[in-house]
């Protein structure tokens, strides 16, 4: 999806409950958002990117990430969720920006 003159938010999941949590949330709206099941870098350079989980080596190549942490319960672990676990599970979103860093091993 573009946006018009706008920034295009890059959501990364495989969930739809995850994309309505963050609609409900008034995180995205509808046309400003796109869904990617998997993260490259060159889906994700230079973006915005809202995930669950992205890691550092992806995250550093974005603008900004935004994460939303869930904290499930074991027995919900690898199981689909519903727009209603997410509210009960879903925890706040946080924005980050990931700098990598080179260091020359001493």
């Amino acid at each position: 999806m573009t946006k018009k003159g706008g920034i295009v938010k890059i959501v990364i999941t495989r969930h739809p409950a995850f994309v309505e949590y963050l609609l409900d949330k008034g995180i995205i709206k509808e046309g400003e958002y796109e869904v990617i099941e998997h993260a490259s870098p060159e889906k994700i350079m230079k973006r915005r990117v809202i995930a669950s989980g992205l890691p550092l080596h992806l995250a550093c190549l974005c603008e900004r990430v935004f994460t939303v942490s869930i904290n499930l319960p074991l027995e919900l672990r690898g199981k689909e969720l519903t727009l209603e676990d997410m509210k009960k599970y879903a925890g706040d979103i946080q924005e980050y920006i990931v700098l990598r860093v080179n260091r020359e091993e001493a």
